[in-house]
């Protein structure tokens, strides 16, 4: 079996994140350790506020974020948008959306 070096994947590279995603146990969810400034954290609790603030279509699952192509880059292109406007990394986004999420759970679970 051929290893498949993703150390190098480009930003837009997505034809290699393609090919990755067919693999079974791949998610995207890996991807921020190898460039945590352009391919954002998939976490359910950020997926659910950018739902709730209307970012994100609430009829799609947190699966559909984290292991689909289409929909990491739905959510990655949204995501990016929402710290540039707001001028912040993703990782201060991700902290601030986190956190709401937890101190506001009835808004995300009645």
């Amino acid at each position: 079996m051929k290893r498949i070096k993703i150390a190098n994947v480009k930003e837009d590279n997505y034809n290699c994140l393609s090919i990755l995603s067919r693999f079974s146990k791949f998610s995207f969810q890996s991807l921020p350790t190898m460039n945590p400034e352009k391919f954002p954290i998939v976490d359910f609790r950020v997926i659910e506020c950018l739902q709730n603030f209307g970012y994100l279509d609430p009829l799609k699952k947190f699966q559909f974020y984290r292991d689909n192509l289409k929909g990491y880059k739905l959510y990655r292109s949204e995501i990016l948008e929402l710290a540039s406007k707001l001028k912040v990394d993703l990782r201060q986004l991700d902290k601030a959306l986190f956190a709401f999420h937890k101190i506001n759970l009835r808004l995300f679970h009645e």
